[in-house]
């Protein structure tokens, strides 16, 4: 009972901090045309698969298939670069995409694990579509080459830099007080959850080297936090069948 008022009390102290955002600026992904690399930080968007495969068993091949990892561990969405005042750029250039030199550099068993495209079979050429969109998309305005881009991506989790924090693995299928959730990633993220309560995603921040990889986590700007969207005081953690 007691806990549950503390959720409740946070929640109220979270709603409210989500009144004062809404009134100020919605996240609004625009493409700066004039400075298509100059960006000042990145977003890292990780994918919670159960929820994202949550009646699509029968739609895509991974879902029907869940790796062990997958069942504990957010999976990898994108790096995205972001400008300070709210917009982000995109699409920069026309490089085109080499998916055998990202497996090569990678590795092909490590991509599959830890950036997985759960809606094409392994063996598909298809299955190499969303590295190619996300890089494509974000990439191209990283000001890094491929191999750096996934590289330095991959290694944000292999690394333990961003790995699924303890709290989340050990409450797989749980609802678990929104406050506490939050406080397991250790600074200000973006939770993402389906009908505000089915935890979908993780976005966390990223500052930047003068190479432009990616180097230390920082709490979320204001505009960042404006895109959660699990608003109710509690937050169930969803689990494969």
């Amino acid at each position: 009972m007691a806990s549950m008022m503390r959720c409740r009390l946070a929640a109220l102290g979270l709603a409210l901090g989500a009144v004062d955002a809404l009134s100020t600026q919605v996240f609004n992904p625009l493409w700066r045309q004039d400075a298509p690399v100059e960006f000042d930080f990145y977003v890292l968007a990780q994918s919670w698969l159960p929820e994202f495969c949550r009646g699509k068993e029968l739609e895509y091949p991974g879902c029907a298939a869940p790796l062990d990892y997958w069942r504990t561990h957010f999976t990898l969405h994108g790096l995205w670069p972001e400008f300070e005042e709210g917009k982000f750029p995109h699409f920069c250039d026309t490089t085109p995409f080499d998916a055998a030199r990202i497996e090569d550099a990678v590795g092909l068993p490590t991509l599959l694990e830890v950036w997985p495209n759960v809606k094409a079979n392994e063996s598909s050429p298809k299955y190499a579509r969303f590295w190619e969109h996300e890089w494509k998309r974000h990439g191209t305005c990283s000001g890094l080459d491929q191999v750096a881009y996934f590289a330095s991506t991959v290694d944000l989790v292999r690394n333990g830099s961003d790995s699924t924090p303890t709290f989340v693995q050990e409450n797989v299928n749980k609802t678990v007080c929104a406050d506490e959730l939050r406080a397991a990633f250790n600074m200000s993220v973006v939770l993402k959850c389906d009908h505000g309560h089915a935890l979908a995603e993780v976005y966390t921040c990223w500052k930047k080297d003068a190479q432009h990889l990616p180097t230390t986590r920082f709490g979320c700007p204001d505009h960042i936090l404006d895109a959660d969207t699990c608003t109710h005081d509690t937050v169930w953690i969803p689990a494969f069948p």
